[in-house]
């Protein structure tokens, strides 16, 4: 696919699509969450930004799935400050990790009360992945699938945007 501004890009309509599959063209619903997901997701170095319009065919806990997609405006790296400075990207990305975890370990001990293998897991990791950016996206990798697995609907968008504003202040 070639993104082009005004081009609409198209993919085969089927019954039942996926997401993260060749069923739907993905887009992130929220730009700070599409730049916090992109390295676990699609991990492209230099992604080329836009914001697009199309028919939203299946969802999950950020991303949309769509039969087409027409980019209408190309997005500016400097809008999001906190993604400028390396520095201040790792801190968002390793609280933004945190808030994940935390999340899903809350839902995790109320449907498996007698289960704590992922608590002890983040409780251990925690004080590592609180210096140490890929780590901290080891968790959230685990995180996403099993929001998924149990239709736990984090807002992450929400997560995203609660983790830049703990750095920035």
């Amino acid at each position: 696919m070639k993104w082009e501004l005004g081009k609409i890009n198209k993919v085969k309509h089927c019954k039942n699509p996926k997401l993260y599959t060749s069923d739907v063209i993905h887009a992130y619903k929220d730009l700070d969450l599409g730049l916090l997901l992109n390295p676990i997701i699609d991990n492209i170095l230099y992604p080329i930004l836009y914001e697009v319009e199309g028919d939203i065919v299946v969802e999950d806990f950020g991303t949309a799935g769509c039969f087409s997609l027409t980019p209408i405006k190309e997005l500016d790296y400097s809008e999001p400050e906190w993604y400028q400075n390396i520095e201040i990207r790792e801190k968002v990305q390793i609280q933004f990790a945190i808030l994940c975890a935390e999340s899903i370990t809350n839902f995790w001990i109320e449907i498996c009360p007698n289960d704590d293998r992922l608590k002890r897991r983040f409780e251990a990791s925690k004080n590592y992945i609180k210096t140490n950016a890929i780590a901290a996206y080891d968790i959230v990798r685990i995180v996403c699938p099993y929001a998924c697995a149990y239709d736990y609907r984090i807002d992450f968008i929400s997560l995203a945007k609660s983790a830049i504003s703990a750095v920035l202040k």
